[in-house]
């Protein structure tokens, strides 16, 4: 079974390249197309394997505490913005874990404060795609994931032109090639322009409408911290956690935000009932 042989070869048993082995399966003559995959497969799924035994590892470290949960979110928003973007998640984080520390019935509220206050200030622009297929670590997968030449392709449907589907209206994706890499390596540079005057991306009806989530949800906890008891507690949790139904992008996040936004006006009125 050559998937087996994959295995073994990627696992470090045999002592021979993969050109080799793949070139006296051609010479075999039989299913050597079929057999060649299977070698492959094998070869693949031990770095598949360890791929997701390595996610898993990192998923579980992040999620057992706290305190690992905001570290880990507070650095990722330095490397998205910068560290004042970051402190802004910090005081809001610090100051529900304040009112939770009054009430003494744990730390559920200022949890789903930290979840969903970054779910909110991350938000996938154009310069979060830029700065992420842009990086080392993506290029560093992508060449130790494929051999040979390859080409990458993006699909894309970008916000400023994009053909829409003359069925529903929605944007349909685009293809783009390798160039674009070089085009996200320029984006990213000017990340530090997000939100601003200067930000020619900041004018899109989507980016005003991801600001506009940040800055109501902030207000949000703010007036629920003045008013948390231990009566209302659980409603707190709900709203606070609001942001997590808001999922998908474009015209999907779109309905999601109207669907989110009609379920909180529910829970506010029943918490301040």
């Amino acid at each position: 079974n050559m998937y087996i042989v994959g295995y073994a070869y990627q696992s470090g048993l045999i002592p021979i390249s993969a050109k080799s082995i793949e070139h006296a399966i051609k010479l075999n003559g039989a299913r050597a197309e079929e057999n060649i995959s299977a070698f492959r497969l094998g070869r693949h799924s031990i770095n598949l394997r360890q791929e997701i035994l390595n996610t898993i590892s990192e998923k579980n470290k992040i999620l057992t505490n706290f305190d690992e949960k905001y570290d880990d979110r507070y650095n990722f928003l330095i490397k998205y913005q910068n560290e004042k973007y970051a402190n802004e998640f910090r005081d809001l984080v610090n100051f529900a874990q304040t009112s939770d520390k009054k009430i003494g019935n744990g730390n559920q509220f200022s949890t789903a404060v930290l979840n969903n206050y970054f779910k909110l200030m991350s938000y996938k622009d154009e310069y979060e795609v830029a700065r992420l297929y842009s990086n080392k670590e993506f290029i560093s997968k992508i060449n130790n994931t494929f051999e040979g030449n390859f080409k990458i392709n993006f699909h894309l449907a970008p916000p400023i032109f994009y053909k829409k589907d003359k069925v529903t209206g929605n944007p349909l994706k685009m293809n783009f090639g390798s160039w674009t890499m070089i085009l996200f390596r320029f984006i990213s540079i000017f990340k530090f322009l997000r939100g601003t005057y200067f930000d020619p991306f900041a004018y899109l009806e989507e980016r005003k409408t991801e600001r506009l989530l940040i800055n109501n949800y902030k207000n949000r906890i703010l007036e629920i911290c003045s008013k948390l008891t231990i009566d209302n507690y659980t409603l707190a949790v709900e709203i606070a956690s609001i942001p997590d139904q808001i999922r998908g992008f474009g015209y999907i996040k779109n309905k999601n935000i109207e669907i989110a936004k009609s379920c909180e006006d529910r829970l506010m009125s029943a918490f301040n009932g």
